[in-house]
């Protein structure tokens, strides 16, 4: 059995409009939920803890206008629960300060498949037993530095295009949290699903350095700026291959402005 998520509950909630630029922050301090630069996008996302391509539906302003957000809660967020509470508490600002309601479905989507090359080099397995949970190293590391047992790290010399993966007593698969395992990271980069075929069980050291654009063009890869998938196969011996599975999406099927006037009740504002 796992351990029970303690339901916060939400005293008090403000909404102001965002002048600022950027991507969203949002931080729990003192019993206090805060949210800066945020869409409604971004705080389904987070809320309901689902990435950008398992969004479906809803009115344009979702991704174009930004709120600040302001919750008093009845307890802190903590422990080994901390996102999945603080997802629910999300969820709680979405449906009563902008009406949302959603229901899931599982649809066909494009997938990559995580598989093993046969003439690869091999994964390098982990001399830790046992990583229940991962510590994200927020600083960048030192050239020949490794991050401690059951963390992980993506740095680089320019983060937009060039990163590094450093993780000790990663698994290939398994956890929904971007940084849980080898195939969710890649999924992250990716937007797109990573099925995980290896069926290589256990914990792994990772070290895997990519080129993002490089990535997001699939253009011909040099030697010092390799897109994730010919890193994936030069560095970890694996593959990925794009084909179409099962993937569980989001709808939206009403959402509201709550800094708009509304009249009437449509499904989308």
């Amino acid at each position: 059995m796992g351990t029970a998520v303690v339901i916060l509950l939400v005293r008090a909630i403000t909404i102001t409009p965002s002048t600022g630029s950027g991507g969203p922050m949002v931080s729990f301090a003192q019993q206090k939920l805060t949210v800066k630069k945020a869409t409604v996008h971004d705080l389904i996302r987070i809320g309901y803890l689902v990435r950008d391509f398992q969004i479906v539906g809803g009115p344009a302003w979702l991704n174009s206008e930004r709120f600040d957000i302001g919750a008093d809660l009845d307890t802190q967020p903590a422990g080994a629960n901390f996102r999945q509470a603080a997802g629910l508490e999300m969820q709680e600002v979405l449906k009563t300060r902008f009406g949302l309601r959603v229901h899931r479905e599982t649809r066909q989507l494009p997938v990559y498949e995580l598989t093993i090359l046969p003439t690869g080099p091999p994964m390098r397995r982990s001399n830790v037993s046992n990583c229940p949970n991962f510590t994200m190293n927020r600083r960048q590391l030192e050239p020949g530095d490794m991050p401690r047992d059951c963390t992980v790290s993506i740095s680089g010399p320019n983060m937009q295009l060039n990163q590094t993966l450093d993780a000790i007593g990663m698994p290939v698969t398994g956890g929904s949290e971007d940084f849980s395992s080898l195939a969710a990271v890649l999924s992250a980069q990716l937007d797109r699903n990573v099925i995980d075929k290896t069926g290589l069980k256990g914990l792994f050291d990772i070290h895997l350095e990519w080129n993002r654009e490089a990535t997001a063009k699939r253009t011909t890869d040099d030697y010092d700026n390799p897109s994730l998938f010919t890193a994936v196969q030069e560095q970890l011996g694996l593959k990925l291959e794009s084909t179409k599975g099962p993937v569980e999406v989001l709808i939206i099927d009403r959402v509201e402005n709550p800094l708009t006037p509304q009249s009437g009740s449509p499904a989308h504002r």
